[in-house]
């Protein structure tokens, strides 16, 4: 969702007496009722997968019977019960929404060159806002309140189960890999990976973990020992498995890690999952076949697009950087069109390898045909209004543009000029569309997806708000009040925060930027991120992405 989407709205049944302007009106209806739609029917998966989490712990706790207390099973009995009012709640909505709808539909269709009856004008989008934003805080609920109830009650029927453990004099450990699931994958380019141990019970001694790779000329495991005692048990240790880089090519390597409780009163004998080192010299050399489509930028300004005659009437400056294009009126400063090719530049290739850092993002943003322009706002208004009904109307993409009158530019850097530079703001916003679309489990944009960003800026804001609030929570680190800024447009702005405070583009020993925007951001450096923001930070720097981890300075050359 790009800034300024949302649900469409405005009053229907107001003289609409003609078939055109009927039209529109059964247009925002269906554009509404598609977007709540989407919403509810997420809403509706999270529901029932958290039924089925109840589920499950019922089963589990019958299983227990014999030592469950009254407690853990009241405390069943009433996230069960709040988890039926969340749906019946929701089915209430938006069985409210039809009702809406139908007579939305039906007073349309009735419309004629008589007089309006006032008394049957509805205001659509209001009535849709509302429900949405309705059905929204059902969603928190389920998330924020409902979920973690119930990771209490399985908590409890751990304690239970730990209890009989003990009793049998037999010691378990828990091995969380996150959502890898048994198998674990590790690019040669990345360099490492990590996952949490604890123990399911108190030992009765220091209990201690073995933890062993099958090939440490691939895989090294630190620390190779976990020491549990009365004191950290229930503590999760982190063990990190680091790659080890080598100069042959040998295909894709699978290593065995091996977890072995030392000593005796051991429930198991051991626990093996595997690892995939993805070779990195046969990686790059597929990377280098793929990247012959792109060249190495060599920002040399073109009068015209190779394709797109489009763009030719409107812009007479295009420099390729790495097949996206920046454009720009004659009237452009050059050097200004050159140091925001330079930016988009660093942003693909962050390493300066010559080599996109991401190729699948990529080619996202090629195959929807991003450009980045630089222009003035009445060279805007006038390529909108050109390119309807030319290849340009669908056959590129804009997310957002530099202006060479009234931005912020740095030229050579925020490092060396000490001054801000848009170009870090407005360009990443670019680039980020392909991260949004070629993960987004991680990074995806929609709030129905729950991606890890979404989750993030929902913590850092103090809660999940489809609605600008008159105050954000006094516990929030984000806070954007601009009213034209709908959800999708927060995620996107959060994004570009959390993205150059890991870069440590926001530091104050470089500029005031930081402090200029405090109102809405005051996180300023990686270190501040990851005390601040720990989803942010675990998300930008714990997944194996290569996103930038270098301030864009307006000079890109490749690594010789």
């Amino acid at each position: 969702m790009a800034c300024g989407d949302g649900l469409s709205g405005s009053a229907t049944g107001r003289n609409a007496v003609d078939m055109e302007h009927l039209e529109d009106e059964l247009s925002l209806v269906s554009e509404n009722m598609a977007a709540l739609n989407e919403e509810n029917s997420g809403l509706m998966e999270l529901i029932e997968a958290n039924r089925a989490y109840s589920d499950d712990l019922v089963i589990r706790a019958e299983e227990l019977s014999d030592t469950t207390g009254e407690e853990i099973q009241d405390s069943l009995l009433r996230d069960r019960a709040s988890i039926q009012i969340a749906s019946d709640e929701s089915n209430r909505i938006v069985s409210e929404l039809l009702e809406l709808i139908k007579s939305d539909l039906e007073y349309l269709l009735m419309q004629s060159d008589k007089e309006v009856n006032p008394e049957l004008e509805r205001a659509s989008g209001e009535d849709f806002n509302e429900i949405l934003g309705g059905l929204g805080e059902i969603r928190y609920a389920m998330e924020e309140v409902t979920r973690p109830s119930l990771t209490l009650v399985e908590m409890a029927l751990e304690g239970i189960d730990a209890a009989n453990i003990r009793e049998g004099d037999s010691l378990d450990w828990h091995l969380d890999l996150g959502s890898d699931s048994g198998n674990v994958e590790i690019s040669e380019t990345e360099s490492s990976y990590r996952f949490e141990m604890w123990l399911w019970s108190e030992p009765p001694s220091v209990a201690e973990l073995s933890i062993v790779s099958s090939d440490t000329g691939k895989i090294t495991v630190s620390p190779a020992t976990l020491t549990f005692t009365d004191s950290n048990w229930d503590s999760a240790q982190t063990v990190t498995l680091t790659r080890v880089d080598d100069t042959d090519e040998d295909g894709d390597q699978t290593t065995t890690i091996t977890v072995t409780g030392v000593g005796d009163n051991w429930a198991d004998d051991s626990e093996t999952f595997t690892v995939v080192t993805e070779d990195a010299d046969e990686l790059a050399s597929r990377e280098r076949g793929a990247a012959t489509l792109v060249s190495i930028p060599t920002f040399e300004i073109l009068s015209k697009h190779p394709t797109l005659d489009c763009l030719n009437t409107q812009f007479q400056m295009f420099v390729d950087v790495f097949g996206l294009y920046v454009v720009a009126p004659s009237s452009a400063p050059e050097e200004y069109v050159i140091h925001s090719a330079n930016v988009l530049a660093e942003y693909i290739d962050n390493d300066k390898d010559g080599l996109p850092d991401d190729r699948a993002v990529l080619d996202h943003l090629l195959g929807e045909n991003f450009l980045t322009p630089v222009w003035v706002m009445s060279t805007r208004e006038q390529f909108d209004q050109n390119r309807r009904g030319t290849v340009c109307d669908d056959g590129v993409s804009l997310a957002a543009s530099m202006y060479y009158d009234e931005d912020e530019w740095a030229i050579g850097g925020i490092q060396s000029a000490g001054t801000w530079d848009t170009n870090l703001e407005e360009i990443w916003h670019i680039v980020s569309n392909g991260w949004y679309s070629t993960y987004p489990e991680f990074f995806g944009d929609e709030p129905s997806e729950s991606s890890k960003l979404v989750n993030a800026m929902d913590a850092a804001r103090g809660g999940r708000f489809f609605a600008i609030p008159d105050k954000y929570p006094d516990n929030a680190w984000y806070s954007y009040y601009d009213d034209t800024c709908d959800y999708g447009c927060q995620l996107h702005e959060y994004f570009y925060w959390i993205t150059m405070a890991n870069i440590d583009a926001l530091d104050p020993v470089l500029t005031s930027k930081c402090a200029d925007s405090a109102h809405e951001w005051n996180v300023c450096n990686q270190s501040e991120l990851g005390k601040v923001d720990a989803l942010a930070f675990d998300l930008l720097n714990n997944h194996g992405f290569n996103l930038p981890t270098n301030i864009p300075n307006g000079r890109y050359s490749v690594n010789q």
